[in-house]
């Protein structure tokens, strides 16, 4: 489960900040074919998206699976970082390197990405917690082998075997769901803490 969400969580991250910065600093068509491209996967509901995308691929390993989940998580961090890139790059110190003629990569990787670090490890949190839902769902929905142990398979196999009708069965399922919200509760909490941490006015609150 944490391998799947944190490999997701990367990938999401990775794709989401590199991606929505250049359409901003850019602009044009790029920007432009970008945000088509988000607009058309995010009009799909996700879970119907991995069902899809489940049919037609065989998703027998954990890497594959977080490539996956990570395919259709995008979208929504891309157009926040690219609304937070096109308020840096006005900034002094962009238009400064920009005088200078450092480069799109140089100004991207030295300029923009590190003031808003913040941001991409909070957002890095919720991409996390997104993945580990999907994940639990397409296991309890049987759209992956169900092999190995997590738990989603808990509960899809304890919903199969009828625990909801009989009260001594009943903590198969709610003691993976319980873990589950206790995790999840866990990433809530450290986003909170780093908002804490790199918001300055939380900090004087």
């Amino acid at each position: 489960i944490m391998f799947i969400g944190v490999l997701a969580a990367v990938l999401t991250t990775f794709i989401g900040v590199v991606f929505g910065s250049l359409a901003a600093l850019i602009g044009g068509r790029f920007d432009t074919a970008i945000l088509v491209l988000a607009d058309v996967v995010l009009t799909i509901p996700g879970i119907v998206l991995l069902g899809v995308l489940a049919a037609y691929i065989t998703l027998s390993s954990a890497s594959l699976l977080a490539v996956v989940i990570a395919a259709i998580s995008w979208p929504t961090l891309l157009r926040a970082v690219r609304s937070q890139v096109l308020s840096l790059k006005e900034r002094e110190y962009v238009e400064a390197a920009r005088t200078l003629d450092l480069g799109t990569p140089r100004i991207l990787f030295r300029e923009i990405i590190p003031n808003m670090m913040s941001y991409v490890l909070i957002n890095f949190i919720f991409a996390m917690t997104s993945a580990i839902y999907a994940q639990v769902a397409l296991y309890f929905l049987g759209l992956v082998p169900l092999a190995g142990d997590n738990w989603g398979l808990m509960i899809q196999d304890a919903y199969t075997k009828g625990a909801l009708f009989f009260k001594d069965s009943l903590l198969y399922i709610l003691a993976p769901i319980f873990m589950i919200s206790l995790l999840q509760l866990s990433l809530v909490m450290v986003s909170r803490a780093l908002e804490d941490v790199f918001n300055p006015r939380l900090r004087e609150g």
